[in-house]
């Protein structure tokens, strides 16, 4: 399971949610509610299974395998 008790701070990162406001409007204290983009690291489980996929050099288009209409029925 995934800790979600530590924010990562985007600021200046050219995130639209938390730099929008600064780049057009000069404004430091807007509290971006309107955007579901979310201020946590992406677990390790999700960023080992892009390298994992990436590794391998073809990147056309292929059919789902069992295992991933057993996980979305899960």
């Amino acid at each position: 399971m995934y800790q979600f008790d530590k924010a990562a701070d985007r600021r200046s990162t050219s995130c639209t949610k938390w730099d929008r406001y600064k780049a057009r409007y000069d404004l430091d204290n807007v509290i971006p509610l309107w955007v579901a983009d979310m201020d946590f690291d992406c677990g390790d489980f999700i960023t080992n299974a892009l390298q994992l996929r990436t590794a391998h050099p073809i990147f056309g288009y292929t059919d789902p395998s069992p295992e991933v209409f057993e996980a979305i029925a899960a």
